[in-house]
Protein backbone atom coordinates (compact mmCIF):
# COMPACT_ATOMS: atom_id res chain seq x y z
CA UNK A 1 0.00 0.00 0.00
CA UNK A 2 1.50 3.58 -1.14
CA UNK A 3 1.26 6.37 1.60
CA UNK A 4 -0.02 8.61 -0.95
CA UNK A 5 -0.85 7.78 -4.55
CA UNK A 6 -1.31 11.21 -6.52
CA UNK A 7 -3.87 11.04 -9.99
CA UNK A 8 -4.00 13.58 -12.75
CA UNK A 9 -2.14 15.77 -14.95
CA UNK A 10 1.51 15.40 -16.17
CA UNK A 11 3.32 17.53 -17.86
CA UNK A 12 6.29 19.16 -19.62
CA UNK A 13 6.50 22.55 -18.36
CA UNK A 14 8.70 25.61 -20.78
CA UNK A 15 9.05 27.88 -17.73
CA UNK A 16 10.68 31.40 -18.19
CA UNK A 17 11.69 33.84 -15.09
CA UNK A 18 12.17 37.07 -17.09
CA UNK A 19 13.94 35.83 -20.26
CA UNK A 20 15.80 32.82 -18.65
CA UNK A 21 14.57 29.33 -19.47
CA UNK A 22 14.47 26.31 -17.80
CA UNK A 23 12.16 23.13 -18.84
CA UNK A 24 11.00 20.91 -15.65
CA UNK A 25 7.74 18.29 -15.35
CA UNK A 26 5.04 20.07 -13.35
CA UNK A 27 1.13 19.09 -12.03
CA UNK A 28 1.40 15.55 -10.07
CA UNK A 29 5.46 16.06 -10.89
CA UNK A 30 5.21 18.84 -8.33
CA UNK A 31 3.95 17.25 -5.66
CA UNK A 32 6.21 14.14 -6.33
CA UNK A 33 8.84 16.30 -6.02
CA UNK A 34 7.69 17.74 -2.51
CA UNK A 35 7.65 14.49 -1.08
CA UNK A 36 10.54 13.93 -2.07
CA UNK A 37 12.29 16.63 -0.67
CA UNK A 38 10.06 17.06 2.73
CA UNK A 39 9.71 13.19 3.36
CA UNK A 40 11.50 10.85 1.34
CA UNK A 41 11.12 7.59 3.19
CA UNK A 42 7.70 8.02 2.19
CA UNK A 43 5.95 5.68 -0.37
CA UNK A 44 4.64 7.76 -3.08
CA UNK A 45 2.55 6.44 -6.19
CA UNK A 46 1.99 7.90 -9.76
CA UNK A 47 -1.11 7.39 -11.59
CA UNK A 48 -0.86 9.93 -14.40
CA UNK A 49 -4.46 10.48 -16.48
CA UNK A 50 -3.06 12.36 -19.26
CA UNK A 51 0.28 13.90 -20.39
CA UNK A 52 0.20 18.24 -21.56
CA UNK A 53 2.10 20.72 -21.85
CA UNK A 54 2.26 23.64 -20.70
CA UNK A 55 4.29 27.62 -21.17
CA UNK A 56 4.81 29.07 -17.65
CA UNK A 57 6.44 33.29 -16.82
CA UNK A 58 7.30 33.73 -13.28
CA UNK A 59 7.61 37.82 -12.27
CA UNK A 60 9.32 37.25 -9.25
CA UNK A 61 8.74 41.10 -8.31
CA UNK A 62 5.47 40.90 -8.20
CA UNK A 63 4.83 37.16 -7.25
CA UNK A 64 2.84 36.26 -9.70
CA UNK A 65 2.66 33.46 -12.48
CA UNK A 66 1.05 33.48 -16.06
CA UNK A 67 0.96 30.26 -18.12
CA UNK A 68 -1.05 28.49 -21.10
CA UNK A 69 -2.09 24.97 -20.31
CA UNK A 70 -2.69 22.16 -23.18
CA UNK A 71 -3.48 19.56 -20.44
CA UNK A 72 -4.63 16.06 -22.63
CA UNK A 73 -2.09 15.18 -25.25
CA UNK A 74 -2.60 12.15 -24.49
CA UNK A 75 -4.73 10.33 -21.92
CA UNK A 76 -5.72 7.50 -19.85
CA UNK A 77 -8.11 6.54 -17.37
CA UNK A 78 -5.98 5.57 -14.19
CA UNK A 79 -5.29 1.98 -12.33
CA UNK A 80 -6.75 2.81 -9.09
CA UNK A 81 -4.06 1.55 -6.47
CA UNK A 82 -4.12 1.28 -2.22
CA UNK A 83 -3.29 4.24 -0.70
CA UNK A 84 -3.73 5.67 2.55
CA UNK A 85 -4.18 9.21 0.92
CA UNK A 86 -5.49 9.14 -2.83
CA UNK A 87 -4.86 13.00 -3.72
CA UNK A 88 -6.39 14.03 -7.62
CA UNK A 89 -4.65 17.15 -8.81
CA UNK A 90 -6.51 20.28 -11.04
CA UNK A 91 -10.07 18.37 -11.00
CA UNK A 92 -11.84 20.76 -12.48
CA UNK A 93 -9.31 20.44 -15.31
CA UNK A 94 -10.04 16.43 -15.79
CA UNK A 95 -11.74 14.83 -18.70
CA UNK A 96 -13.25 11.93 -16.99
CA UNK A 97 -13.55 12.03 -13.48
CA UNK A 98 -15.24 8.32 -13.27
CA UNK A 99 -12.71 6.92 -11.42
CA UNK A 100 -12.76 9.43 -8.48
CA UNK A 101 -15.31 7.44 -6.75
CA UNK A 102 -13.14 4.59 -6.51
CA UNK A 103 -10.15 6.07 -5.18
CA UNK A 104 -8.72 4.53 -1.35
CA UNK A 105 -8.41 5.86 2.12
CA UNK A 106 -8.68 9.29 2.50
CA UNK A 107 -9.25 11.30 -0.72
CA UNK A 108 -7.90 14.40 -1.77
CA UNK A 109 -8.28 16.65 -4.50
CA UNK A 110 -7.20 20.67 -5.71
CA UNK A 111 -8.32 22.72 -8.16
CA UNK A 112 -6.10 24.85 -10.29
CA UNK A 113 -7.28 28.40 -12.01
CA UNK A 114 -9.54 28.22 -15.04
CA UNK A 115 -13.02 26.26 -15.47
CA UNK A 116 -15.25 25.90 -12.56
CA UNK A 117 -15.62 22.99 -10.51
CA UNK A 118 -17.93 20.42 -10.90
CA UNK A 119 -19.61 20.65 -7.56
CA UNK A 120 -21.08 17.30 -7.71
CA UNK A 121 -17.38 15.85 -7.52
CA UNK A 122 -16.89 17.12 -4.07
CA UNK A 123 -19.30 14.08 -2.31
CA UNK A 124 -16.45 11.78 -2.92
CA UNK A 125 -14.04 14.19 -1.34
CA UNK A 126 -12.01 14.16 2.24
CA UNK A 127 -10.18 17.31 2.07
CA UNK A 128 -10.70 20.16 -1.02
CA UNK A 129 -7.52 22.59 -1.49
CA UNK A 130 -8.47 25.64 -3.29
CA UNK A 131 -6.87 28.56 -3.29
CA UNK A 132 -8.81 32.40 -2.57
CA UNK A 133 -8.77 33.02 -6.11
CA UNK A 134 -10.51 29.73 -7.23
CA UNK A 135 -13.44 30.17 -4.20
CA UNK A 136 -16.70 29.48 -5.49
CA UNK A 137 -18.60 30.04 -2.59
CA UNK A 138 -17.98 30.87 0.63
CA UNK A 139 -15.80 28.75 3.00
CA UNK A 140 -18.86 26.82 5.18
CA UNK A 141 -21.13 26.31 2.10
CA UNK A 142 -18.29 25.03 -0.32
CA UNK A 143 -16.54 22.62 2.75
CA UNK A 144 -20.71 21.47 3.65
CA UNK A 145 -20.61 20.03 -0.55
CA UNK A 146 -17.95 17.52 0.80
CA UNK A 147 -17.21 14.47 2.77
CA UNK A 148 -14.89 16.64 5.69
CA UNK A 149 -12.95 20.01 4.85
CA UNK A 150 -12.07 22.53 2.68
CA UNK A 151 -8.62 23.98 2.86
CA UNK A 152 -8.52 27.71 1.73
CA UNK A 153 -5.48 29.20 1.29
CA UNK A 154 -3.44 32.54 0.11
CA UNK A 155 0.01 32.91 -0.10
CA UNK A 156 0.38 33.98 3.46
CA UNK A 157 -2.42 31.92 4.80
CA UNK A 158 -5.18 29.59 5.00
CA UNK A 159 -8.47 28.47 6.66
CA UNK A 160 -9.65 25.07 7.17
CA UNK A 161 -13.47 24.37 7.76
CA UNK A 162 -15.88 21.15 7.80
CA UNK A 163 -19.10 23.52 7.38
CA UNK A 164 -19.06 24.02 11.05
CA UNK A 165 -16.05 24.63 12.74
CA UNK A 166 -13.19 26.59 11.14
CA UNK A 167 -9.61 27.22 11.54
CA UNK A 168 -7.40 30.25 10.31
CA UNK A 169 -3.17 30.66 10.06
CA UNK A 170 -1.96 33.71 9.09
CA UNK A 171 1.82 33.22 8.20
CA UNK A 172 3.93 35.68 10.74
CA UNK A 173 6.46 38.27 8.92
CA UNK A 174 9.40 36.36 9.20
CA UNK A 175 8.13 33.09 7.10
CA UNK A 176 6.57 35.39 3.84
CA UNK A 177 9.61 35.28 1.00
CA UNK A 178 9.51 38.40 -0.98
CA UNK A 179 10.15 39.13 -4.76
CA UNK A 180 9.64 34.74 -4.81
CA UNK A 181 9.08 32.26 -7.53
CA UNK A 182 5.93 31.11 -6.67
CA UNK A 183 5.47 28.31 -9.07
CA UNK A 184 4.18 24.84 -7.63
CA UNK A 185 3.69 26.89 -4.05
CA UNK A 186 0.34 25.64 -3.77
CA UNK A 187 1.06 21.81 -4.53
CA UNK A 188 3.91 22.40 -1.98
CA UNK A 189 1.36 23.51 0.52
CA UNK A 190 -0.85 20.68 -0.68
CA UNK A 191 1.90 17.90 -0.12
CA UNK A 192 3.02 18.79 2.85
CA UNK A 193 -0.48 19.58 4.65
CA UNK A 194 -1.06 15.58 3.55
CA UNK A 195 2.83 14.96 5.55
CA UNK A 196 0.79 16.77 8.50
CA UNK A 197 -2.10 14.55 7.99
CA UNK A 198 0.09 11.15 7.73
CA UNK A 199 1.70 12.44 11.00
CA UNK A 200 -1.37 12.25 12.75
CA UNK A 201 -1.25 15.92 13.52
CA UNK A 202 -4.51 18.32 14.46
CA UNK A 203 -5.72 20.18 11.85
CA UNK A 204 -3.67 23.50 13.26
CA UNK A 205 -0.47 21.85 13.75
CA UNK A 206 -1.12 20.54 10.11
CA UNK A 207 -1.58 24.21 8.89
CA UNK A 208 1.20 25.38 10.67
CA UNK A 209 3.49 23.19 9.47
CA UNK A 210 2.51 23.27 5.26
CA UNK A 211 3.32 27.04 5.46
CA UNK A 212 6.49 26.17 7.45
CA UNK A 213 7.42 23.67 5.26
CA UNK A 214 6.06 25.82 1.53
CA UNK A 215 8.11 28.76 3.12
CA UNK A 216 11.42 26.85 3.62
CA UNK A 217 11.33 25.12 0.25
CA UNK A 218 10.23 29.01 -1.67
CA UNK A 219 13.47 29.82 0.05
CA UNK A 220 15.57 27.00 -1.39
CA UNK A 221 14.19 27.57 -4.83
CA UNK A 222 14.48 31.17 -5.05
CA UNK A 223 18.55 29.88 -4.18
CA UNK A 224 18.88 28.21 -6.81
CA UNK A 225 17.96 30.90 -9.11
Amino acid sequence: MHDVCLYGHLSVDRIFVDFQETQSLGCIANCWRTFKQIAPDLDVGMRPTSIGEALIYVDQQSCQRYSNFVPDIKTQTPMIAPAKISHALYINKLTDTTWLSSLHGIITADVCAGQKINTDLLQYIDYLFISDEDAFADLNTMAKLTKGYVVLHTNQSSHVSNGQQEHAYTMPDNMWVHNSNVLGAGDMFASAFLQGILLNYDIQQIQKHAHQTTSKLIKIANEKI
